[in-house]
């Protein structure tokens, strides 16, 4: 919703007809915000855009919840003050361009959106340019999706090695149309219900995906046995899940999760916290997360969803089994927003109120 309302406010034409989504493209030179963009909750509309609404010579001002104002734009700001572009980052932000070609540095460490937010403005410039990714590249996977769906589009870019990104200028984007596929990350929460002695299947995955979150289904199947050592440097979102999984299960050793702490919340400690909540022993380092199994779960606690859409849904999984409430359930509606009615259509009690 705040992707598409932003758009529309760039001037792009957008109709809505069940599951299709009918949309009108505008030109770099016709793109003109005449209001704020409202980019609500949403990093991604925030980051995807900013690179977009640069092509612009007009001032954009974005609008964002004071959540959203907290996650870092470091990457964006650095970037802005080289091209000595205008870049005010206050209790809304006001950019303004025009974007120009050239070579982009970017860390790899804090959020590929920076990188796909570059790509898809970058091939419209009248030169060519190049994305120079700072190692560690986390979350690469996405990287890899942002680049095929441009592909898809008639639009070229290319790794010239593993950190660096060749953008040819005076592209075009062509219309096409495109059937997006099923969410792994979402998926991932009710197959963790099978994990958790249930019977539930999970249709219409594509096993062809670059999505980094499948590989939740093969990290599911180490829990049972073991306690795995797991990198989640390539799938940051599964990480509430898996801890949870953990706890319930073996053991789990999460590794590369430095970046969960400019999530929705500080997913680490806030994780750790609930968890704890209910009697499980949970061990947070700069860098590693080593999640003890749980025995035997406090029943009926009241725990705290942080204004996490990630960690409602993970909490909602464990309480399935042990029972409980959570505060800020609201906060599934960011990603899922049938999360707790698809949840009651498996038979689980789910009661919704307001306190």
């Amino acid at each position: 919703i705040a992707t598409i309302e932003a758009l529309r406010s760039l001037g792009a034409k957008i109709k809505i007809q069940g599951t299709v989504a009918r949309v009108t493209g505008v030109t770099s030179d016709k793109l003109y915000a005449a209001h704020p963009l409202r980019c609500r909750d949403s990093a991604s509309t925030l980051r995807f855009l900013i690179p977009i609404a640069a092509l612009s010579r007009d001032k954009v001002i974005f609008e964002r919840s004071e959540m959203l104002a907290k996650r870092p734009l470091s990457e964006y700001e650095r970037i802005f003050s080289e091209k000595e572009a205008l870049f005010i980052n206050d209790k809304d932000l006001c950019i303004k361009g025009p974007l120009t070609s050239g070579t982009y540095r970017l860390s790899g460490a804090v959020s590929s959106q920076f990188i796909s937010g570059l790509l898809f403005a970058l091939p419209l410039l009248s030169g060519d340019s190049k994305i120079i990714i700072e190692p560690p590249f986390e979350s690469r996977p996405y990287v890899d999706m942002t680049l095929s769906v441009l592909h898809k589009f008639g639009v070229r870019a290319e790794l010239e090695n593993e950190f660096t990104i060749f953008v040819p200028g005076c592209q075009v984007f062509s219309p096409v149309d495109e059937i997006v596929e099923y969410d792994c990350s979402g998926a991932a929460f009710f197959d963790a219900l099978t994990a958790l002695g249930g019977d539930v299947t999970v249709e219409g995955l594509t096993k062809s995906s670059l999505q980094g979150d499948k590989v939740y289904k093969s990290i599911y199947s180490l829990l049972e046995n073991c306690c795995p050592t797991v990198s989640v440097k390539d799938c940051p979102d599964l990480c509430p899940i898996l801890m949870v999984l953990g706890a319930a299960k073996n053991g789990i050793i999460l590794e590369d999760t430095a970046r969960l702490k400019i999530k929705e919340s500080n997913r680490a400690d806030a994780m750790a916290t609930e968890l704890s909540e209910l009697g499980a022993d949970v061990f947070v380092e700069e860098n590693r997360i080593t999640v003890h199994p749980c025995r035997v779960f406090k029943k009926n606690a009241v725990l705290k969803g942080h204004g996490d859409h990630r960690i409602v849904m993970a909490l909602s999984i464990l309480l399935s089994a042990i029972g409980g409430e959570i505060d800020d359930a609201e906060a599934v509606s960011k990603s899922y927003p049938l999360f707790f009615s698809d949840l009651s259509s498996l038979g689980i009690n789910v009661e919704l109120y307001r306190r």
